[in-house]
């Protein structure tokens, strides 16, 4: 890894951050939720939206070669002017802190179904809130050595998951993957978008590493090993959980993917598994939150992250204790494409823009 000040993560930190970034919390709920709206057919939307990801993957590499020493602040600064930046990063914060919300509440949900069953929400979030804190004050480089370090947990976790879905299942289990409700289909394509699009956080990560050819073979390949592990497991629940679908709502979701078919006889030793995948989402959040808090102080020109973080670690605890999740899910559900759209692509997309003025600058002499 370079020592200069700017190059905070290594190339393998980037890579191992990407993989994390497009698995996310997905493994957790997403799965048995899509499979309720959506029936089996609901694959299709989930492919589509995981080639979303890499496609921004590939928009971030893009941007990183056509200005590999240039953060996604500067290259908004020379492009945008300093004032439309601010009034881009204010939308982006929002949505960075919503989508935070969401990554909480699906863990909450988790620890609230399986292993903390009747203590209160409150005691469950408000060490996430405290966490946050510190991500919020978090050098970049400390979430990728996080990620180094858990990644050995990580995907061993995803490799048992899987086989322990499939072994529960079994061949004679499998069902086809296009089912009889073909017209819930368009559900899954209005439905979940919110769920996915976590990759545009690797824009932030531009000017922050080398760029290399390292780079460009293993962060494509990072990202594409994280969606066919979430594709894989996903089909495996869509292919033998739908007798459990209509039992699913966003309240017990979690409790029901977990508890399906005959997991109790294998010890549940799945709890394991989602138990070391909570690292998954915990180290997402701080790179979601450590986004959020370094765009606020951009937005507000001060140096100082710990009042920042302060601040919205108490908003984002307030809002996953004083609003119903079920309504949160109800709103990211209903309303969250649009966000998406806007921000998960029209960001990276920005950014390669961006790239390419600053390029064509230098080409003529700055």
């Amino acid at each position: 890894m370079l020592k200069t000040s700017n190059k905070e993560i290594s190339v393998k930190q980037f890579t191992i951050l990407t993989f994390i970034l497009v698995v996310g919390a997905k493994l957790f709920s997403l799965p048995m939720l899509m499979l309720k709206e959506a029936g089996r057919s609901a694959w299709l939307p989930l492919v589509v939206f995981l080639v979303l990801d890499l496609v921004i993957i590939c928009f971030v590499l893009i941007t990183a070669k056509l200005a590999p020493n240039k953060t996604v602040f500067e290259l908004l600064d020379e492009v945008f002017g300093k004032v439309v930046t601010k009034i881009i990063l204010s939308l982006v914060v929002v949505y960075i802190l919503f989508k935070a919300v969401l990554l909480i509440v699906q863990l909450s949900s988790f620890l609230s179904s399986n292993l903390f069953d009747g203590l209160p929400l409150f005691a469950i979030i408000l060490p996430m809130a405290i966490l946050l804190i510190f991500f919020g004050v978090f050098k970049l480089r400390s979430i990728g050595r996080l990620s180094e370090i858990f990644v050995f947990l990580i995907v061993p976790a995803i490799i048992l998951l899987i086989v322990l879905t499939f072994k529960s299942a079994g061949i004679s289990r499998l069902l086809p993957l296009f089912g009889d409700r073909g017209a819930d289909l368009d559900s899954g394509f209005m439905l979940f978008p919110i769920f996915f699009g976590d990759a545009l956080l690797a824009v932030f990560f531009l000017g922050k590493t080398k760029v290399n050819k390292k780079l460009f073979i293993a962060a494509p390949i990072a990202g594409f090993l994280g969606a066919a592990a979430t594709v894989l497991y996903s089909l495996l629940v869509f292919s033998t959980f739908i007798d459990a679908a209509p039992l699913v709502n966003p309240n017990n979701v979690a409790a029901v993917t977990h508890a399906s078919i005959e997991r109790y006889n294998l010890g549940r030793f799945d709890k394991i598994a989602f138990v070391l995948l909570s690292v998954v989402i915990l180290i997402s959040l701080a790179v979601h939150f450590f986004t959020a808090v370094k765009s606020s102080t951009k937005i507000l020109n001060i140096k100082k992250t710990g009042y920042v973080s302060i601040v919205l670690a108490m908003a984002i605890f307030f809002i996953t204790i004083l609003i119903s999740h079920a309504d949160i899910l109800y709103f990211a559900m209903r309303f969250g494409i649009y966000f998406v759209f806007v921000f998960a692509i029209g960001i990276p997309i920005s950014a390669l823009i961006c790239g390419a003025v600053y390029k064509r600058r230098m080409k003529n002499g700055g």
